[in-house]
């Protein structure tokens, strides 16, 4: 099985950013550790990465691996959803130990 590498893009100025790595962190929550790699990046401390990258919004969520890539923009909330549409499998919220 391919790791499942997730890059979510923020705006540090933006509220529905700063509520989107909450999200993810979420999502990542129902994972098994060593399963995926998260990485977040602020396009206001990295804007030529932003640029090289043709982010245009914030939040975007990108599924890197496996192929295909999946891009998600905009309300990132439905954890279980989102989930669905990176066709990644999750843990049911009840089952996950904190």
């Amino acid at each position: 099985m391919n790791k499942l590498e997730l890059v979510l893009y923020v705006s540090s100025a933006s509220a529905r950013s700063k509520q989107a790595v909450g999200y993810l962190q979420r999502l990542c929550d129902m994972l098994e550790p060593a399963t995926y790699e998260f990485t977040v990046v602020d396009v206001l401390e990295q804007p030529a990465r932003a640029a090289e990258e043709g982010i245009l919004v914030t939040p975007l969520l990108v599924r890197l691996a496996p192929p295909p890539k999946r891009y998600l923009a905009g309300d990132l909330s439905d954890v279980e959803r989102i989930a669905a549409l990176l066709d990644v499998a999750i843990a049911r919220p009840e089952t996950v130990q904190r």
